[in-house]
């Protein structure tokens, strides 16, 4: 935990470090932001999920992207 006045970023800074990083959109650009973490040379993708969770996103995302982009990125 940061020291009072121990200013290393906001929290408007975070939260778009963590966008940038976190693919968004439709299914296809999800699966487009993921080719390009892994041609910048990521092995591995961690997705974590943050309550509220949107079903129909969850299930796009399982039922589309995974599959896309495990055959995509093998």
């Amino acid at each position: 935990m940061a020291a009072s006045g121990d200013h290393h970023g906001s929290t408007t800074q975070l939260g778009e470090r963590i966008t940038a990083g976190a693919p968004t959109g439709t299914p296809d650009e999800a699966l487009e932001q993921l080719v390009a973490f892994r041609n910048a040379g990521a092995d591995l993708i961690n997705v974590a999920l943050r309550f509220p969770v949107d079903s129909d996103a969850l299930d796009a995302y399982l039922e589309q992207v995974v599959p896309d982009a495990r055959s995509t990125l093998q």
